[in-house]
This record gives C-alpha cells, sequence and structure tokens, in this order.
C-alpha cells in the first residue's frame, strides 16, 4: 500500500506561502501544511512521505550556508527537501545536494513548474535545471573519486537508461525516448542504483561520468537506439 503524501511549506512569507498551499492542493492534490519554522516540524509518521519545501526568499549565500547546515542538517532523514525562491545566482545547490535537497525551485519560476516538480519529487526525481546539473558535476571531478574506477555489470538496456539519467532527463523522458513506460524506466533505475551503490540520481549522474573518462568504450557513453 502506497504511503499518503504531505507538503510542508516551510518559511516566514505566511501570505505567499498559504497562496502555495492552496495552489498545490487545488493543482496537485496534495495536502500542505505551513509552517514559520523547521523547529515547528511535527514528529515524523512513517505511513506518510513527507516533502518539506524551504522558503529560500531573502536568503544570501551565507544564510542559505547556515540554514543547510543547522536547521536541515538536524532534521529527519526521512523528509525529502526542496528549496523554493532560490536566487539563480546562489550557487548553492552543489552543498544542498549533500545535504538531502532533491529540488530547487527558483524566485522566477512559473508556479505549474512547481506542481509538476513536487510531483517529481514524490516519484523519487531530481528536480534542478539541466545546465545546474551539469555545474555540479563538473565541480564533482576536482574530487576524489567516491565510486569503484570498474563498470558495473548493467545490462544493455541499463546502460541507456543511466546514461539519460546522467543528462538530467526524467522518467517520462526517458520513457519516451526508449518506447518503455515510465513505471518501467522506474524500475530499472532501482536495479541500477543497487548495482552501482548509489542512492540518488545526482550520484548516479556522478558515477556515470567517471565511467566514461575512466572507461571510453563504456556503453553508457553513446546515445543508441533502446530495445523494447
Amino acid at each position: 500500500m502506497e504511503k499518503k503524501r504531505q507538503v510542508i511549506i516551510v518559511g516566514p512569507h505566511r501570505l505567499q506561502n498559504e497562496l502555495i498551499r492552496s495552489y498545490l492542493h487545488d493543482e496537485a492534490e496534495l495536502p500542505c501544511q505551513v509552517l514559520d519554522s523547521l523547529r515547528q516540524l511535527p514528529p515524523v509518521n512513517k505511513d506518510v512521505r513527507r516533502l518539506v519545501l524551504f522558503d529560500c526568499g531573502g536568503m544570501d549565500k551565507e544564510d542559505l550556508h547556515l540554514a543547510l547546515h543547522l536547521e536541515l542538517g538536524e532534521s529527519e532523514a526521512i523528509d525529502r527537501w526542496a528549496l523554493f525562491n532560490l536566487s539563480r545566482n546562489a550557487d548553492i545547490e552543489g552543498e544542498a545536494l549533500t545535504r538531502r535537497v532533491r529540488g530547487f525551485f527558483y524566485d522566477n519560476d512559473p508556479a505549474d513548474l512547481l506542481a509538476k516538480g513536487v510531483n517529481a519529487l514524490f516519484n523519487g526525481e531530481l528536480w534542478m535545471p539541466r545546465k545546474k546539473m551539469e555545474q555540479c558535476l563538473m565541480a564533482s571531478q576536482a574530487l576524489a573519486p567516491r565510486f569503484a574506477p570498474q563498470a558495473a555489470d548493467l545490462t544493455a538496456r541499463e546502460n541507456e537508461i543511466l546514461a539519460l539519467v546522467a543528462t538530467g532527463a526524467n522518467n517520462e523522458q526517458i520513457g519516451t525516448q526508449l518506447h518503455i513506460s515510465p513505471h518501467t524506466v522506474k524500475t530499472h533505475i532501482y536495479n541500477i542504483f543497487k548495482k552501482i551503490n548509489v542512492s540518488n540520481r545526482m550520484e548516479a549522474a556522478i558515477w556515470a561520468s567517471q565511467q566514461n573518462q575512466l572507461f571510453p568504450g563504456w556503453p553508457g557513453a553513446q546515445n543508441t537506439e533502446g530495445k523494447s
């Protein structure tokens, strides 16, 4: 039985956040709660999948850094996190990803993008602009490889899907390109994560990037037509 979903919107801009709560309730049919502070988060209910939307409006990079390390760092690991009202110049995405943040909504994003992104996050996808993801991947190359420098025993289909994950494609986009259902994509991604020992799409993309450098013949680096 699938767990119930709940969105918790956290931030001091009560009027704006109440409007977002109403919008998500009407457009995405999601129960939402508005809180002024993360300290007001209720205890975790293991029967509920929570997505916490953290309001970054008016925060500079130093404020965001402190919030990521002090407030989000003390939160329950079971929660899914996303930042909204984020400045595109904040340059905090790489650090946020290490703090379990999996979604980024910017201060000039349209409202319909928020509803779409929230649903994607509940489906286990990473929600961030492709350009930002590429920047995070490039920055990661300066770090020592975290993953074993050897190719995993991936099938041809898994290699195709991993290569698309590394470009920032979501499950629906992958399914459309490979002519398979999003559910099938999700199953393949679950198996890929187990085989390469990662826990999310960003880590999988980093792993794929390292394989491409270490093994130029890695099948996932090639854009081939998929099989059913």
